[in-house]
């Protein structure tokens, strides 16, 4: 199982000395705290609605794609959340993305903390620049 996380590109330097992604800040929300994630489906329907949502370019957006069975078998627990794909609804029934776009976003899936680089695909890290 391949995660996608998106983040805006200028965060990427952060991210990088940092050598690990953060969490949200979000106080009072189900997902504060949680590094949100898309099982990626092989097609860009989340990152269209993801644009929308956030009113930002492709050119803003940097997508980093984690190995989800590595994360499950070294233990890490995916946690609930009131968030998940339904949040694209609105897009759909808006006319913004279609039927297919909608049926073809992954399951949202939540790490509480932080998620060090290491769990990112080899391309991945490749794009970011990361060397580990």
């Amino acid at each position: 199982m391949i995660l996608r996380h998106c983040t805006l590109k200028k965060h990427i330097p952060s991210i990088l000395s940092d050598g690990y992604i953060r969490g949200s800040n979000r106080p009072g929300k189900s997902d504060d705290k949680c590094i949100s994630f898309e099982e990626y489906k092989g097609n860009d329907y989340f990152l269209k609605g993801y644009m929308l949502l956030n009113n930002l370019n492709v050119e803003d957006v940097a997508q980093l794609f984690v190995d989800g069975n590595k994360l499950l078998k070294e233990g890490f627990q995916f946690k609930n959340t009131w968030y998940s794909k339904e949040e694209h609804y609105v897009l759909f029934h808006s006319g913004q993305i279609s039927a297919e776009e909608y049926k073809g976003i992954g399951e949202y899936y939540f790490i509480e903390g932080s998620l060090s680089l290491e769990y990112l695909t080899d391309e991945t890290k490749k794009v970011i620049g990361y060397l580990s």
